[in-house]
């Protein structure tokens, strides 16, 4: 069953989290084959303001970083194209800028990071 962990920093407010898991799990299933809203499983973590750091230095953005994991079955370009989403997705309804937005997509058929969209 595919998971998705979201760490952000403490304080987003409800809806616009609500409005994140909802179209992240419709994006799945557009994009990912063989999966399905009903299977994708979204856990939200938010991290206290003093966590979150950048080569040892506190940040002050949002900083989402989203942990995908996800079996067999899916194409290196669907996993590509989710992780742009995912990044769109959360710039639009958390007003954060793309460079603040990590993807880890990991799979058995190999692992992906972007960092605003962008693969790294």
């Amino acid at each position: 069953m595919p998971t998705i962990d979201l760490t952000l920093r403490k304080g987003c407010p409800d809806r616009a989290l609500e409005a994140c898991m909802k179209e992240i799990s419709c994006a799945a299933e557009e994009i990912l084959e063989n999966t399905r809203t009903g299977m994708i499983r979204i856990s939200v973590f938010e991290a206290e303001e003093d966590m979150i750091l950048q080569g040892g230095e506190g940040q002050t953005g949002i900083c989402p970083t989203v942990i995908f994991t996800v079996g067999p079955g899916r194409s290196v370009q669907a996993r590509k194209a989710f992780g742009r989403r995912v990044t769109d997705i959360l710039v639009k309804n958390l007003a954060c800028e793309p460079k603040e937005v990590r993807v880890y997509i990991l799979s058995s058929e190999g692992n992906y990071f972007a960092i605003g969209g962008r693969p790294k």
